[in-house]
């Protein structure tokens, strides 16, 4: 790599004074892991964000971490600590395969006492279930509907969304129209119980 290890650092924001050329060991392990990542695509790594939420919106679903893991091909331990936030970032190849499973369970709800401990334990812990996201990757905080105004919004958007495939628009046409995601327009009209309205979008989805 042609990086030298010195007992002094050059690089413009170390606050140890430059001696000579070269860098201190941590700007020299982050030089070199860039350069690794370079020629090693694959080690990079992308925000844990919306990984972390599809995790915790399957737990709080009822789903067990230990299930997850193993789907996953994961440790348990290191299913926990990425649930509960313990890392902020995640390789390419994690965030896909949680996405492809969160894809898979997010509309199942198991039964069982030991499935209700676990929604228990989400509640405690603040982690909301697949629904209260609008945008699961990107929304700073859940999505809001208690309100009688937000649950009147979403029904008008849901009204403009019925009348224009009822007027034969298709779904990428409303998307663009109306300046959303798919998964935005599905899962609100899921709040509401629309599944015939939610349908459309969803194969637009799988599509993709």
């Amino acid at each position: 790599m042609n990086i030298a290890l010195n007992r002094s650092c050059d690089h413009p924001t170390c606050t140890r004074p430059a001696k000579a050329r070269g860098l201190c060991h941590t700007h020299y392990q982050r030089a070199w892991r860039a350069r690794t990542h370079e020629r090693l695509p694959w080690l990079r790594t992308v925000p844990a964000t919306g990984t972390v939420r599809r995790l915790q919106a399957l737990v709080a679903l009822g789903h067990l971490e230990g299930d997850l893991a193993l789907r996953l091909g994961m440790t348990q331990a290191n299913l926990t600590g990425l649930v509960n936030g313990h890392h902020d970032q995640v390789t390419p190849a994690r965030r896909d395969a949680v996405h492809a499973l969160f894809r898979e369970l997010w509309t199942v709800k198991p039964v069982g006492w030991v499935h209700d401990r676990n929604r228990r334990l989400a509640v405690r812990n603040g982690w909301v279930g697949p629904l209260a996201w609008d945008e699961i990757d990107t929304d700073p905080e859940p999505a809001i509907v208690d309100t009688e105004e937000e649950q009147t919004k979403g029904e008008r958007v849901l009204e403009d969304v019925e009348w224009l495939l009822a007027a034969g628009e298709s779904p990428f046409l409303i998307l663009t129209t109306m300046h959303r995601t798919a998964a935005s327009i599905a899962k609100l009209a899921d709040r509401y119980g629309r599944r015939d309205i939610a349908r459309p979008f969803d194969a637009l989805m799988e599509s993709a």
